[in-house]
């Protein structure tokens, strides 16, 4: 079904989200540790 497959889409994407938002916040981390 197609429903399966956007939510399928949405699970992903918000995953990269995160992992890109993790990434960012640690290089905001280190900057501000200076």
């Amino acid at each position: 079904p197609v429903s399966v497959m956007l939510w399928y889409q949405l699970i992903q994407w918000i995953g990269d989200l995160a992992d890109y938002s993790e990434k960012v916040g640690n290089r905001l981390l280190l900057l501000v540790a200076r």
